[in-house]
């Protein structure tokens, strides 16, 4: 027991030494500024982290390490840093939220009231709540709209919707 940890003390002294004389081959001011020029398990140098838990279990091995990787080099280069994943890269996430009709109908008032640069959402706000209708009954609504002398807007672009997905059904059974 009293040989092992005479050992021990023996190793961490030697291993202070070697951590010393690299510190002042690299100009570095602490320890774990070695880091920089030992290879890590990825792309990268040396976790500092990884370097302390090596210098508390294995003396030896982070020994080898400075050894082979600091003193035993003619030029030293400073490591990049390990690759981290891009965050921004990920995928965004979808939420997904339920309106009640009431608060639908608010929404397009605003997109209506905020002029041109929203008048795209009204449309998809409005295709859950719309009831279907077919052609027939829109032209029928039309005529006694233009008996009426009435400009419906929204009838027109109901009536222009119906138009285009008929002629695109058509289109695609040919």
């Amino acid at each position: 027991m009293q040989t092992t940890i005479e050992s021990r003390k023996t190793h961490l002294s030697h291993l202070q030494d070697v951590i010393a004389e690299a510190m002042s081959k690299v100009n570095a001011q602490k320890d774990t500024q070695l880091t920089r020029y030992i290879p890590g398990n990825y792309d990268g140098h040396l976790h500092h982290i990884k370097f302390l838990k090596l210098k508390k279990d294995n003396p030896q091995e982070l020994e080898k390490l400075i050894k082979k990787h600091i003193l035993e080099q003619n030029s030293l280069a400073a490591l990049p840093s390990s690759i981290r994943s891009k965050s921004y890269l990920k995928k965004k996430r979808l939420y997904h939220y339920k309106f009640s009709r009431p608060q639908v109908d608010r929404l397009i008032q605003a997109c209506e009231k905020a002029g041109a640069e929203y008048s795209n959402l009204i449309e998809p706000l409005r295709a859950p709540f719309q009831e279907k209708i077919s052609l027939e009954e829109v032209a029928k609504l039309m005529k006694a709209m233009i008996r009426d002398k009435k400009i419906d807007k929204k009838l027109l672009a109901t009536y222009e919707r119906l138009l285009q997905e008929q002629t695109s059904i058509e289109q695609g059974q040919q």
